[in-house]
């Protein structure tokens, strides 16, 4: 018996299942690369269908054997090596074990040693309202510590400040990371937290807006802090140090590089042709470095309008990524000779639709 969370609309119910999972893997993920460009031009709602996938995804693959300890799961794939056998919890209310209602927040949840933890949106003792981590107990859903973020300031005309047709509703957009008694949370403001998971103190903050001369798209942060082996990995720094990694232990600056603009897609680890490397969808596009040292591997241009949100997919040597506003998707082939990465299209679908 495995819990399983997730996060509801603003203002959110945040619900606890219990769901049986056996040890065959799930590969969802990989039949939605095999659709052909004949395929896509059936889908009149291509954005809303994708965005119902991630969050199909989201749900059936938040349990693990171990800790869903980031964005996306422990292999950055939203992929687990259990699978559900039984869809009796959709049946019954009853399989609900617990609901907590949260004020404002998109987060998605993490989990660690019998914690979940994700981000909200809470006003503080000066009734400013600020973003705030939390760590819930997960078998009563009872909150165990709160720390205090920064200020929630959403600016551009989004969230609630929006068109009266179009308020989506305001609140942190980036999910924490945890592992090893630590919580990597990176607000919209791009400040980079390190907390105690036992307790949330915190243990180092870095703020990349002025130590990295960071520059934060359009609607604030919303990408996620990836932890690879003892290092936390972000974007949106300035010329010559848009990609950033961490000493997640110190938050000793271990590489910078790149003079790319940030997106709000989180970026990825893959391995692809036996090489770990990290996955950055920027505005010009996508941008693959070694993890250990920064070094580029590959890039590939794809077009950006107004945001890009969703993480690129992987599947053997083919990346998979879409972006809203008319931009579309496309599919890349991923090549190597000697020590030589290089990308090449398979096919490319503009979005006509939204």
């Amino acid at each position: 018996m495995v819990p399983l969370v997730f996060p509801g609309y603003p203002p959110a119910n945040r619900a606890f299942f219990p769901l049986s999972f056996s040890k065959k893997s799930i590969r969802y993920e990989r039949s939605f690369l095999n659709f052909s460009q004949n395929q896509f031009d059936k889908i009149s709602m291509f954005r809303i269908i994708f965005t119902l996938c991630i969050f199909i995804s989201t749900l059936l693959f938040s349990a693990h054997a171990g800790e869903w300890n980031q964005h996306r799961g422990p292999f950055s794939n939203n992929l687990s090596d259990e699978s559900i056998t039984s869809s009796d919890w959709l049946k019954s209310s009853s399989s609900v074990q617990w609901k907590t209602t949260t004020p404002l927040g998109f987060s998605s949840f993490t989990t660690y040693d019998g914690s979940a933890f994700t981000l909200i949106a809470e006003e503080d003792e000066d009734g400013l309202m600020r973003e705030i981590c939390i760590s819930l107990d997960l078998k009563t859903g009872k909150r165990q510590w709160s720390t205090h973020l920064g200020i929630m300031d959403y600016k551009a005309g989004g969230g609630n400040s929006g068109a009266s047709d179009n308020k989506g509703g305001d609140g942190p957009r980036s999910t924490p990371s945890v592992l090893d008694g630590k919580v990597w949370a990176y607000d919209s403001d791009m400040s980079l937290y390190c907390l105690s998971a036992k307790d949330g103190k915190l243990i180092w903050k870095v703020n990349v807006l002025k130590a990295h001369s960071g520059i934060n798209p359009r609607w604030e942060n919303a990408s996620s802090p990836l932890i690879v082996d003892d290092l936390v990995i972000i974007y949106g720094g300035g010329p010559k140090q848009s990609f950033l990694a961490f000493d997640k232990d110190s938050g000793k600056v271990k590489w910078k590089t790149g003079s790319e603009l940030a997106t709000h897609a989180t970026p990825i680890l893959a391995k692809i042709h036996g090489v770990e490397q990290v996955i950055f969808f920027c505005q010009s596009g996508l941008v693959s470095l070694l993890p250990k040292s920064g070094q580029e591997l590959w890039r590939q241009e794809f077009p950006y309008k107004v945001s890009t949100a969703a993480s690129p997919v992987v599947a053997g040597d083919l990346v998979y990524c879409s972006a809203g506003y008319g931009v579309g998707a496309g599919l890349y082939k991923i090549s190597k000779q000697g020590s030589k990465f290089s990308s090449s299209q398979v096919w490319r679908k503009p979005n006509d639709v939204i």
